[in-house]
């Protein structure tokens, strides 16, 4: 029981934090959406099908890494 009870606390004591930073290229997941929105997750205004239907341009934006520089330009690019 008392191996139980230490091994439960090691686990939970153990496991480190997510940390997230605009300024390392450490991987991050896929979260630039939040990157990007500053915390929130915000829908086009209008979808990529209606933009190409209507023969408006579309500006899409793939980010290929979690450099530092892709976590800035996601800031930059949605405003």
């Amino acid at each position: 029981m008392i191996l139980v009870g230490l091994l439960s606390c090691w686990y939970l004591l153990g496991t480190p934090s997510a940390l997230a930073s605009f300024d390392d290229d450490s991987f991050d997941g896929n979260i630039f959406a939040l990157y990007a929105g500053n915390g929130s997750i915000v829908p086009p205004r209008i979808t990529l099908e209606d933009s190409l239907r209507r023969k408006k341009p579309a500006l899409l934006v793939f980010y290929v890494d979690d450099s530092r520089d892709c976590k800035l330009y996601s800031v930059t690019i949605s405003k």
